[in-house]
């Protein structure tokens, strides 16, 4: 239960980061001049909110795994279009 409730806030915190990041600042946004530090942040941020919804998914109900994979979707879309936009360079 501790271990579920730490995942929880780690995965609230990670995901108030990101959408802070990409919303409110121009933190990793080459054109508004965020530079490649920053966007490496920014996807340390999302691979490691996507990691800790996965492992949370697995250990709460359903309406709480819906709210978490929805919550989730965007940076998980966000790290698929910088794999495949690196793949085709």
């Amino acid at each position: 239960m501790q271990a579920t409730n730490l995942l929880r806030a780690a995965f609230v915190l990670g995901a108030i980061a990101f959408y802070y990041l990409v919303f409110f600042t121009s933190t990793g946004n080459f054109f508004h001049g965020g530079t490649v530090a920053e966007s490496m942040l920014l996807q340390a941020i999302t691979v490691a909110t996507i990691a800790i919804a996965i492992a949370l998914v697995r250990r709460v109900r359903i309406p709480e795994r819906i709210f978490i994979l929805l919550v989730a979707a965007v940076p998980a879309v966000g790290v698929v279009l910088s794999i495949a936009s690196m793949i085709s360079r």
